[in-house]
């Protein structure tokens, strides 16, 4: 027994020891402590002219729309971006590097800082009439899906193969919203009617916060 136990010892300070040099040895430095959440300060809209992923979901890369040309709805996003700032810094656990190095030598893989607030309420309207139903003003969530979001709430499924977006009404269903760096949202619907809009966007956080954007003028083009 008291062999075992001294064996034990001695297999603990190997790792403990192994584990404080692979931290000062490493270039990626010491990764017990990192920022693990940040605190969005403020939002802000890009329109992207790009189309969503049909096979596989991730951030959305276009062109930033020019006010002076004509769009078809399905060609372009609306880009949700937020400035963040670091608030916390945690103890992060990661395995021993007599493991870890078996694996992948001196790789830095820390979990990436998630946002503290989540997402309460969203609100969208236009400066002009959707269609002959919706009025300027009038609220236009239903008109538009989630294309991406980088957070840990669920934006999609898939269906026969295929990515299936959800709509930001089914979005903002889930019981734990959060707010992240970049949310990107799409028409689901043209406008009925030639013409140009600016679309007001309301982000209300569960921190009180609320953050109004405005789009640049856009102008569709109807079938």
């Amino acid at each position: 027994m008291k062999v075992k136990t001294l064996l034990l010892f001695v297999v603990f300070l190997v790792i403990y020891g192994c584990d404080k040099q692979f931290a000062e040895l490493s270039p990626c430095g010491d990764l017990s402590s990192y920022p693990t959440e940040f605190d969005i300060i403020n939002m802000s809209v890009h329109i992207l002219e790009a189309q969503e992923s049909k096979s596989y979901p991730g951030i959305i890369l276009g062109e930033v729309y020019s006010e002076d040309s004509e769009v078809n709805f399905s060609d372009i996003v609306f880009s949700i971006d937020s400035e963040v700032q670091m608030i916390a810094l945690k103890t992060g656990k990661r395995k021993s590097p007599l493991f870890s190095m078996i694996s992948s030598a001196y790789a830095c893989s820390p979990m990436m800082p998630s946002a503290k607030e989540k997402i309460v309420a969203v609100k969208i309207s236009s400066s002009s009439a959707f269609n002959s139903s919706l009025a300027a003003g009038d609220s236009l969530v239903s008109k538009f899906d989630v294309v991406f979001a980088d957070s840990a709430t669920y934006f999609y499924s898939y269906e026969d193969s295929s990515v299936s977006y959800f709509s930001l009404e089914r979005y903002l269903e889930q019981d734990e919203v959060y707010a992240s760096y970049n949310m990107q949202l799409k028409l689901n619907e043209s406008p009925e009617f030639e013409g140009q809009h600016i679309f007001f966007i309301e982000i209300t956080l569960d921190s009180g916060e609320k953050f109004i954007l405005e789009t640049p003028v856009i102008s569709f083009l109807t079938s």
